[in-house]
This record gives C-alpha cells, sequence and structure tokens, in this order.
C-alpha cells in the first residue's frame, strides 16, 4: 500500500472517530453582544459569520495545511461524536483557513489555472490523474481516490451548517502566483480569485485574526495537525 492510500484511509478513521481530541475544548462560552460586531467592517470584510455562532457547542477548528484535507476531517469526525453523544450536536462549528490550506476554498478554475493538483501533488478523486480541480469538493459515489468520502467534503460542512473562514493576506499571495503566471495585474489576479472561491466562504482580513474572532464569539479552539 502506498503513502497516499495510507493517508487517505487514516484520515478517513480520523472522520469517523478521532474524538478525544476536540473533547476538552467542544464546549465554549456563549459569546456578549459587545464581542460580535454588528456594523459594516471598514475595510469590506463581510462579518456576518460571527453572528452564525449561536449554538450551545462552538468550536474553531485552525489548519494551515492542505494535508489531505486533515482540517476537514476533524470538523466531521467532531459533528459525528456529537451526535452519537448527544443526539443534536447542537453545535457551531467555524473553520479557519490560513497558509498553505487556502486552495480548499478555491473552485475549480483557480485549481486548473494555478495547477495546484501538481504542485500539491493531488489526485482526481474519480480518475486518480493528476487534480484539475478542487478534490475536496463535489464527491460522487465510487470515487476510489477521494480524501473526503461523502461526509467530509468541504461544500458537504458547509451545506450542514459549518462556517468556513479563509485568510485573505494567504489568498493574495496565490494572486500573485497567478499574476505571474499569466501576466496579469495583481489587481486583476485577485479579483479573480476571490470571484473563484467555493460559494460560501467568508474571507477575513488575515487567518490569525480569523481564529482569533472566532474565539471572542465564544468558540472553543482545536488546531489541526
Amino acid at each position: 500500500m502506498d503513502s497516499t492510500t495510507d493517508r487517505r484511509d487514516a484520515l478517513r478513521q480520523l472522520a469517523g472517530g478521532a474524538l478525544a481530541l476536540v473533547a476538552a475544548t467542544a464546549c465554549a462560552p456563549a459569546a456578549t453582544s459587545s464581542t460580535v460586531p454588528s456594523g459594516p467592517s471598514p475595510a469590506g470584510f463581510d462579518m456576518s459569520w460571527l453572528q452564525r455562532i449561536n449554538k450551545r457547542r462552538r468550536t474553531v477548528f485552525d489548519t494551515n495545511d492542505v494535508s489531505g484535507g486533515a482540517g476537514l476531517a476533524f470538523v466531521a469526525a467532531y459533528l459525528q461524536g456529537a451526535q452519537q453523544a448527544y443526539g443534536d450536536p447542537d453545535a457551531s462549528t467555524v473553520l479557519v483557513h490560513r497558509h498553505t490550506s487556502v486552495p480548499i476554498v478555491m473552485g475549480d478554475e483557480m485549481w486548473r489555472r494555478l495547477g495546484l493538483g501538481e504542485s500539491l501533488k493531488l489526485k482526481d478523486p474519480t480518475t486518480g490523474e493528476v487534480a484539475m480541480r478542487n478534490p475536496f469538493i463535489g464527491y460522487k459515489a465510487g470515487d476510489k481516490f477521494t480524501m473526503t468520502g461523502a461526509e467530509s467534503g468541504l461544500d458537504v460542512l458547509m451545506k450542514n451548517g459549518t462556517i468556513i473562514v479563509a485568510c485573505n493576506r494567504a489568498l493574495t499571495g496565490y494572486a500573485g502566483m497567478l499574476a505571474n503566471k499569466e501576466k496579469i495585474s495583481r489587481d486583476e489576479a485577485m479579483k479573480q480569485v476571490k470571484a473563484n472561491l467555493v460559494p460560501g466562504v467568508y474571507l477575513v482580513p488575515n487567518g490569525v485574526f480569523g481564529v482569533c474572532a472566532a474565539q471572542e464569539a465564544g468558540c472553543g479552539y482545536i488546531t489541526v495537525r
């Protein structure tokens, strides 16, 4: 069995049952009205995601590398465990993508144009060839090369209520890569990269801020390693 298969199997096991890691911080104090902003962001960031952190159990997951989708697996594992333990998880989960994990929130077009499958050495979930699309969304039954399975894809977690936050600073770096590769201005590249985010992703000024903002809104903290 090769290392890729080993890692994929390990992540599936994580999604199914690695719950002890999150148990200590799954519950957090409720946010006060003073910690959740109600007005517009001075720099134009949509901070309305903080209003969605409103369940009894609140956890922010901090991931800074693609790591085969480990951050997605951590969130899925917690939600599955909460379902089994409590029935209704009654949980707000926030997954912050920062640093080199930002490709997970990019749409298929950017994966193709930036050659992310090749640089990250990731396979297409269906064909097993170099990924020319985001392999963390759009799971289909029979995808034998999937790293997420049916329950921990980015789009599936979002549909089930997980709040996905991404670092604008890291995204700017990828826009610079696009500008250099396609000989376009950095402003135009940033515009195109932002337009190709997976729908529903929230941008924050930087990932460290995003993690801290979620904690200020009452979230316990988990780092993905």
